[in-house]
């Protein structure tokens, strides 16, 4: 529908005749105006969680719409869809541009090497756990099996039946299995400067909550010049999306330090 009402302006335009064609201008200009702009605005807006009706909208939300209204269907297209996809992540300032996406087979076996290295590497027996569950869920997707869109769903479901949901929102987004990320957004760890603030204001709450947050987000430095270096080199894709804008790290000799 979209095709036809564009080939009937360019008819219109290159007679300069209104008449040329078929139907009227205003016809074919709310032909492309519903099937390039609103209805891929439509299913983005639902693809986001329904924000602002479900859940807190966010700057991300309003960006994310505005590229669905001026790309419309040509985001849909092979290979092109994907380039105009990156150059706006390019222009939002977003790390993933950087990173073009490969074929889903080679993608799938990085990622399964990947959690089968984290799951022989970590000695936490929950972090164990949850690693198997991954990649047993991916592996059974190599027989298209929708295992993890199933183990998202059995998630939501527990949560739904234990009532463990905030507000209304958050039960309808679980209820059409939304993931935690549309859920509940991106959950940025809290710093140095905010547990100081709560040992002033909670200190018991403070001595609970400190030791775990010293192991996972407050480890001193290395002294190690190459520390930076060396985190670049074991994951180059994770260290650009953690540090957006920065200059990728050279080796350097400690011997001259």
């Amino acid at each position: 529908m979209e095709r036809m009402a564009f080939r009937q302006l360019w008819r219109k335009t290159k007679a300069w005749d209104r008449k040329a064609g078929k139907g009227t201008l205003g016809e074919n200009l709310r032909t492309v105006a519903m099937y390039h702009a609103v209805m891929p605005a439509l299913f983005q807006y639902v693809a986001l969680g329904l924000p602002g009706m479900m859940r807190k909208g966010t700057d991300e939300d309003e960006q994310d719409m505005l590229r669905s209204v001026i790309l419309g269907n040509f985001n849909a297209l092979f290979i092109v869809g994907d380039m105009l996809t990156m150059g706006f992540d390019k222009l939002r300032g977003k790390p993933w541009a950087e990173t073009a996406p490969s074929l889903p087979a080679l993608e799938m076996m990085a990622e399964l090497n990947r959690l089968s290295n984290r799951m022989n590497k970590v000695k936490d027996p929950e972090l164990k756990a949850e690693y198997a569950t991954k990649l047993t869920t991916k592996f059974l997707e190599l027989s298209s099996l929708p295992a993890s869109n199933l183990n998202k769903l059995y998630k939501n479901y527990e949560k739904l039946i234990e009532g463990d949901v905030d507000d209304p929102g958050e039960a309808f987004l679980r209820a059409f299995n939304y993931s935690d990320y549309m859920i509940e957004g991106q959950v940025t760890p809290p710093t140095r400067e905010d547990m100081e603030k709560l040992k002033k204001e909670n200190l018991k709450l403070y001595k609970q909550l400190y030791p775990a947050w010293e192991k996972e987000f407050g480890k001193k430095k290395s002294k190690d010049k190459n520390a930076t270096y060396n985190l670049y080199k074991k994951n180059p894709k994770l260290w650009k999306q953690k540090n957006p804008g920065k200059t990728i790290p050279k080796k350097k000799d400690n011997e001259k330090f």
